[in-house]
């Protein structure tokens, strides 16, 4: 059974329809040679059920680390809950994307499965020290790419391993 993203169904509504859009962030990073270069943190959403909604996140650091991860999270309250794959001590990968006021805010489960599987050394998820938004309302846009994005071998991979997941009681 295919996942139609409801992300272009105008009477869609939840949470997944609230936080859809592209997020970007840039700022300056650093290599540990002292040379500079911009960076850009990235965080796409796109409803694909009322109560789901596909996920992808980049996000780069100092000396060139970077996170990469994509899934399909589902509603809980005001958070996005994406269960991924357990890392290789079988611990699970839990990641959760709350929405609040001042943007979305990323949680990982306290045992650091998705960031042992998805980021280099120096990278991880959920970090600011400040208790600020990972990501700002305001660097939301739409996502203009949609189709592209929709076609992306993330995107398909994603709401394929959704399908085949068991349904929870």
């Amino acid at each position: 059974m295919a996942l139609a993203p409801i992300a272009q169904v105008s009477h869609a509504g939840g949470l997944p329809r609230l936080m859809a859009g592209v997020y970007k962030t840039r700022f300056n990073n650093a290599l540990i040679g002292g040379e500079t270069y911009a960076s850009e943190n990235i965080l796409e959403i796109v409803p694909v059920r009322a109560a789901a909604a596909y996920f992808r996140i980049h996000l780069e650091f100092y000396n060139g680390h970077e996170c990469a991860i994509s899934g399909v999270a589902k509603v809980n309250g005001d958070t996005l809950v994406y269960r991924g794959p357990d890392d290789i001590d079988n611990h699970p990968c839990v990641l959760s994307l709350r929405r609040a006021r001042d943007g979305v805010h990323i949680y990982e489960g306290e045992n650091g499965a998705c960031r042992n599987q998805t980021c280099g050394a120096r990278g991880g998820y959920g970090f600011k020290p400040d208790g600020a938004a990972d990501f700002p309302v305001t660097s939301r846009r739409p996502i203009r790419y949609l189709p592209r994005l929709l076609a992306s071998d993330e995107y398909l991979k994603a709401v394929k391993e959704y399908a085949g997941r068991p349904t929870e009681p």
